[in-house]
C-alpha cells in the first residue's frame, strides 16, 4: 500500500551530499512584526521562529510561525503559498534574504507545526525577498552560512492562486476530484483546467447578477471603450496571467509539491523524488529532479545508496508538444506528464534520452498539481502567441 505524505508532514528536497569545508555554528532565532499589510491581508501581529543548520553537507531550515489578522481581514487570508524572507545582515553590512515556507496557521491560532525544507545552497541566500533575486553561489552561500549573520527582520510574500482556484465549497471539490473507482486511474481533463483558470485569472472577484441589490442606482453613462484601448486592455489581462502563471509554478514546486515518497520494496527503502524548477526567463524554466534509495539486497549486506538526477531547460513556446491530463492511481499518486519535442537529457551513471517530464506527487497534493497544471496551460498559451 503506497504511503501518503500527509499536508502537515515535513518537507524535504533531495540531499546531494556536497562536504562543507568546516562546520559552523546555526543560524536561529524568533522575529515579531506588528501593523503591516501582505497582499490583501491586514496583518495586525505575527510571530516567526526559524532555525538554518546543514546535514550531510546541505543546509537543513526549519520555521513555525502564528498571526492575528488586522481590520477586515478574514482568519484565512493567507494562502497555503505564504512565504516568509527573513532578512540578516552580513558582517560586510549587507542584507541577505533566506526563504521559509512556514505551515499557516489560521489567524489566532498557535504557532503550528514546524516545517523542515532543505533548499539548494544556490538559493538560500539572495538580495530580495522574491524567487527572481539574485542568490549566492554555493560558495558565497557556504561563506554567508559560516559568518556572523544577523537576523533582523523579515518580508510576508502571498502568492496569487488566482489562475487555479478550482473553487472552495465542498460540492466544488467532489464535483471536480472525484473519488476513485474500480477503474485504475482517472483522467481529469485539462481544457476544464485550462477554462477555469482563464476565468479565475480575467476576474477573480466578479460578482454574479443574483448578488446585486434589487433595485441599484442608475448608473453614470460610460463611453466605450474604443478599438485601441480594448486592445491594451487584453493585453494587459495577458501579461497578468503570464506573471501570476509563472509565479504559481515556481511556488508549487518549492512547496507542496517539492517531494514524493513511493512506498518501499522487497530490496529497497523508500525513493525519494524531489522536483524543483527556476525561472530563467519569461517562457523558460530549468527543470530538476533527483531520486534517492537505498538498495538492501547486496552481497555484503550492507545499504547501497542508488541516486539519480534529471534536468532540462524547456522553452514553453517550442519544447512542450503536449501537456497530458492528470493521472491519479489506485496506489495512491497522482502524475503530470508533458510530452516534449526533443529529447532532453537525463543525468544519471550516463548520458540518456527521455522525451516526456513527469511531476508525480502524493494524491493528497491533488489541488496543488491541478494548479500545476492550469499555470503551465495558461503560460504555454501566453508564450507561444507571443513568439
Amino acid at each position: 500500500m503506497t504511503t501518503l505524505i500527509p499536508k502537515s508532514a515535513t518537507l524535504a528536497v533531495a540531499l546531494l551530499f556536497l562536504p562543507l569545508t568546516e562546520a559552523a555554528a546555526a543560524i536561529s532565532g524568533s522575529l515579531n512584526r506588528s501593523g503591516f499589510r501582505s497582499s490583501i491581508c491586514n496583518i495586525e501581529k505575527m510571530d516567526v521562529s526559524f532555525k538554518i543548520d546543514e546535514s550531510f553537507g546541505e543546509p537543513l531550515i526549519t520555521s513555525s510561525m502564528r498571526w492575528q489578522a488586522g481590520p477586515n481581514t478574514s482568519a484565512d487570508c493567507l494562502s497555503r503559498n505564504t512565504n516568509i524572507w527573513v532578512a540578516m545582515r552580513t558582517p560586510s553590512d549587507e542584507l541577505r534574504y533566506a526563504k521559509f515556507t512556514p505551515s499557516i496557521q489560521p489567524a489566532g491560532a498557535d504557532f503550528g507545526a514546524t516545517i523542515t525544507e532543505s533548499p539548494s545552497w544556490s538559493v538560500l541566500f539572495c538580495t530580495a525577498p522574491s524567487d527572481n533575486a539574485v542568490c549566492a553561489t554555493q560558495e558565497e552561500a557556504h561563506q554567508l552560512f559560516a559568518s556572523n549573520l544577523r537576523p533582523e527582520s523579515f518580508e510576508v510574500v502571498t502568492k496569487a492562486l488566482a489562475i487555479s482556484n478550482f473553487g472552495n465549497s465542498a460540492d466544488d471539490r467532489n464535483e471536480r476530484n472525484p473519488a476513485p473507482t474500480g477503474d485504475s486511474k482517472i483522467d481529469l481533463a485539462l481544457d476544464d483546467l485550462l477554462a477555469d483558470a482563464i476565468d479565475n485569472a480575467i476576474a477573480p472577484g466578479q460578482a454574479s447578477a443574483d448578488s446585486q441589490p434589487a433595485e441599484a442606482a442608475p448608473l453614470p453613462v460610460i463611453e466605450e471603450p474604443t478599438a485601441e484601448e480594448l486592445e491594451a486592455r487584453r493585453l494587459r489581462q495577458k501579461a497578468e496571467q503570464q506573471k501570476v502563471a509563472a509565479n504559481n509554478i515556481v511556488t508549487l514546486l518549492a512547496s507542496s509539491l517539492a517531494q514524493y515518497k513511493t512506498p518501499p520494496h522487497d530490496c529497497e527503502s523508500p525513493r525519494i523524488v524531489s522536483q524543483w524548477v527556476q525561472a530563467r526567463g519569461e517562457c523558460v524554466f530549468g527543470l530538476r529532479q533527483e531520486i534517492s534509495h537505498e538498495y538492501l539486497c547486496a552481497e555484503d549486506g550492507k545499504p547501497r545508496t542508488i541516486h539519480s538526477a534529471s534536468s532540462a531547460d524547456l522553452d514553453l513556446r517550442k519544447d512542450v508538444s503536449r501537456i497530458s491530463d492528470i493521472r491519479v492511481s489506485e496506489e495512491g499518486w497522482a502524475s503530470l506528464v508533458l510530452e516534449l519535442n526533443g529529447d532532453i537529457n537525463r543525468q544519471t551513471d550516463g548520458s540518456f534520452k527521455t522525451d516526456r517530464w513527469q511531476f508525480t506527487a502524493s494524491q493528497e497534493q491533488l489541488e496543488d498539481l491541478q494548479q500545476l497544471a492550469g499555470s503551465i496551460v495558461v503560460l504555454k498559451q501566453f508564450c507561444e502567441s507571443e513568439s
